[in-house]
């Protein structure tokens, strides 16, 4: 924005203008990606809150009520502003998991209790699938800090009797055998399927797993009665979500049409592209063309144009390329636009073809529709030319004008190249009446 636009906008709205970073309402405001340097502060005061003395004189019930109400509070505000990196979630996690049970944020602590019986790791499982417990919940405990979590984890997931059913029942309906009991080798059985049967493969191994564990947990702690044919409805509900989700395409074959009517999720079928031709033209003879482009560049969305002129044998006779900085797409065409006029006036030329990849700003020119922030340097421009034609091409016979507005969106705001004849870095222009191909 330029000087003059930056005071126009402080006198109409009564802004003073700010720079960032900036601390808005205690959230520190940046451009770009939240890093954890930024998060920081933020960090450090659940830290500074967990320390102070108030957590010091609580009990283990306290500690709980002060995590809830008040240390999450910090970084649930801040997540409604952006997102935080997940190194920072985890460490935000840590400080308050040994604040709960250390009092101190950095102390790790951890609760062990003594064990003097081997339960048998078939009759944990089984009695739990039974709808609760012939022994304490603390036997359990015990059960899964002796073998360790992992092997209990495997154990439920993939060794039990029930979660074999259900594994062995989606597998059949995916039309997979064979496969190890595991989640990598679950996972990777999808990379041979088509993206949108990878999507609903996925989701059914992710989902298949919470559901195993819900319902274990439901027979556990809420003593209900687990049904083979309730938990395969939940398993096909949410493979159904999961396809709504996706955006994938299916490959057109009888096998995975069978899948698909099998799971009831909609068809994704794939669409084979459309050919289209198009071509670059000569202006006639006594008249130049003018392709012109907008281009965007960079994670600020800077904006540059691209002009290139011909003469009727399809010689360059000129080019152009300037920087814009943060404009609109469609005033950036405009503005290519105007320029190649402006440019070609400057060669004596009366009579150009103007042709542009934007068929929105090609029809705005027609009707003279252009924006009115921009007609006074039209009508400026037009005024030394005695005939203009308007046409709109695709991209892809307009390449070369791509190539110079990608140089001028690299460009300063306001700072304009023109080269005569044509630039050593354009190596590729378009061939008068060669086919290009344009895939619908």
């Amino acid at each position: 924005m330029t000087n003059k636009k930056n005071h126009r906008v402080k006198t109409i709205l009564g802004f003073e203008e700010g720079y960032l970073p900036a601390t808005y309402l205690g959230i520190p405001l940046v451009q770009g990606r939240v890093t954890q340097m930024l998060l920081r502060p933020l960090v450090d005061k659940i830290k500074r809150r967990a320390i102070g003395w108030a957590g010091s004189m609580l009990f283990i019930q306290g500690r709980a009520v002060l995590i809830q109400s008040v240390l999450s509070s910090i970084s649930i505000y801040s997540m409604g502003i952006y997102k935080w990196p997940a190194s920072v979630i985890k460490e935000g996690e840590r400080i308050l998991r040994n604040f709960l049970w250390s009092r101190e944020p950095d102390s790790r602590k951890a609760y062990v209790v003594a064990w003097d019986k081997e339960p048998s790791r078939l009759f944990v499982t089984k009695v739990s699938w039974c709808g609760g417990l012939l022994f304490s919940l603390t036997r359990l405990y015990i059960f899964v800090l002796r073998y360790g979590a992992e092997d209990f984890s495997t154990y439920l997931f993939w060794e039990c009797l029930f979660s074999i059913q259900l594994w062995n029942w989606m597998a059949e309906v995916f039309l997979l055998s064979n496969l190890n009991r595991n989640l990598p080798s679950f996972l990777w059985a999808g990379n041979k399927m088509s993206l949108y049967l990878k999507d609903l493969w996925a989701g059914a191994v992710w989902g298949g797993s919470f559901l195993i564990w819900k319902a274990h947990n439901n027979c556990l702690y809420e003593g209900m009665n687990v049904s083979f044919a309730n938990e395969k409805r939940k398993w096909i509900n949410q493979i159904h979500e999961t396809a709504m989700l996706s955006t994938s395409l299916m490959h057109n074959s009888q096998s995975d049409l069978a899948i698909l009517h099998c799971l009831g999720v909609a068809v994704h079928s794939c669409n084979h592209p459309m050919v289209k031709s198009c071509y670059w033209e000569l202006p006639r003879i006594g008249k130049i063309k003018i392709n012109t482009d907008g281009d965007v560049k960079g994670n600020h969305r800077k904006r540059g144009i691209g002009c290139i002129i011909r003469d009727y044998n399809g010689c360059v006779l000129g080019t152009l390329s300037k920087g814009l900085g943060l404009v609109t797409n469609f005033m950036a065409e405009c503005e290519a636009i105007i320029h190649g006029v402006e440019n070609a006036a400057s060669f004596g030329w009366l009579i150009a073809w103007i042709e542009s990849d934007s068929m929105t700003t090609v029809k705005a020119f027609k009707t003279n529709n252009i924006p009115w922030i921009l007609e006074a340097a039209w009508e400026n421009a037009r005024r030394n030319m005695r005939h203009i034609r308007f046409s709109a091409n695709w991209r892809e016979a307009n390449f070369s004008t791509d190539a110079l507005s990608n140089k001028g969106a690299l460009l300063q705001e306001g700072v304009c190249e023109t080269k005569t004849g044509r630039p050593v870095f354009l190596k590729k222009i378009e061939v008068p009446m060669q086919e290009y191909f344009r895939f619908c």
